[in-house]
């Protein structure tokens, strides 16, 4: 299916742009991982928190956000919006587990 874009992309401009996109939403689910690696207290619980977690990541990049990336089918401050939002959450959830480790070892 042929999408139009909000942008006039070269081949090269949309395949960098993807390989952006793609590497933008690895490193939210990596750093999701960590959050939920660090307070989990076996394995059996971190697997049932990372599993909706990846499921709605992968549905949502797959599909959404690298995908149909730009395309005029979706508001173009949706699609920066969201990709801001997963960054702003992911960075929130490290910042503060660092803040609760430091807390606890002064302590």
């Amino acid at each position: 299916m042929a999408f139009e874009f909000w942008f006039d992309f070269t081949f090269e401009g949309y395949i960098i742009t993807t390989v952006i996109a793609i590497y933008i939403v690895a490193i939210v689910a990596a750093l999701f991982s960590v959050f939920f690696s660090r307070i989990a207290q076996n394995y059996i619980t971190l697997i049932g928190s990372l599993v909706p977690i990846v499921v709605l990541l992968s549905y949502c990049s797959l599909k959404y956000l690298v995908g149909e990336l730009f395309a005029i089918l979706h508001p173009l401050m949706l699609t920066i919006g969201t990709f801001l939002v997963l960054i702003a959450i992911s960075t929130i959830f490290i910042i503060y587990r660092m803040k609760q480790e430091k807390l606890v070892d002064l302590i």
